[in-house]
């Protein structure tokens, strides 16, 4: 503590201003964060529309027809399967 005012003001101006740099590097920072954020969602929201599909492919695959050949699984899996969800207008996301 300083007993002469107008002595401690420089002091408490440098200490103001780095306490306001911190905030501002801060908020710059959070706002970089909102962009990658609001992507995230949009992310989000389109696996959405497709998870349900996926989820019944995934299923109905392990459960019935993992114990078969490649050719035979890829045919029951391009010629049947997927058609018949198109059909149905389930969304299935993209074949990795």
């Amino acid at each position: 503590m300083c007993d002469d005012p107008s002595a401690c003001l420089p002091q408490e101006a440098e200490k103001t201003g780095k306490t306001i740099e911190l905030a501002n590097r801060l908020v710059g920072g959070l706002a970089s964060e909102n962009v990658r954020w609001a992507e995230s969602v949009e992310n989000f929201k389109q696996r959405e529309t497709t998870l349900p599909g996926d989820v019944l492919l995934t299923t109905a695959f392990i459960s019935y027809v993992g114990c078969f050949t490649k050719s035979y699984r890829t045919d029951l899996m391009d010629d049947h399967w997927m058609p018949t969800l198109k059909v149905g207008k389930l969304a299935v996301g993209k074949k990795n």
